[in-house]
C-alpha cells in the first residue's frame, strides 16, 4: 500500500489530514485486511478516476466532485454500518 497522495487528471493532489488518516486506519483495522483493501482499491480505482474525469469535464471542479463523492460515500458507509449520518 502506498502513502503517496492521489493525483487526479487535472494534476490536483489531496493530502489527507491527520484526522482522515486516523479514521482511515481505524476503518481498515475494523473492516478488512490490507490485502483485501488494496485489491478493492485496484478494482474500483480506474472507474472512480473515470467518474471524476467525466464530472470535471461536465463543468464541476475537482474539489466539488470529490466533496460530492465523499458525501455520498459517507452516507453509504453510515448506512452499511448502521451509524447515524448528517444530511
Amino acid at each position: 500500500m502506498t502513502d503517496a497522495a492521489p493525483q487526479y487528471a487535472c494534476g490536483a493532489r489531496h493530502e489527507p489530514s491527520i484526522l482522515e488518516k486516523d479514521i482511515m486506519e481505524e476503518l481498515r483495522s475494523l473492516t478488512v485486511s490490507d490485502d483485501r483493501l488494496d485489491d478493492c482499491r485496484e478494482a474500483i480505482g480506474a472507474d472512480l478516476q473515470d467518474l471524476i474525469d467525466a464530472t470535471v469535464a461536465s463543468g464541476f471542479t475537482v474539489e466539488e466532485t470529490l466533496i460530492a463523492i465523499s458525501e455520498l460515500v459517507a452516507e453509504d458507509f453510515a448506512s452499511a454500518v448502521k451509524l447515524p449520518s448528517v444530511h
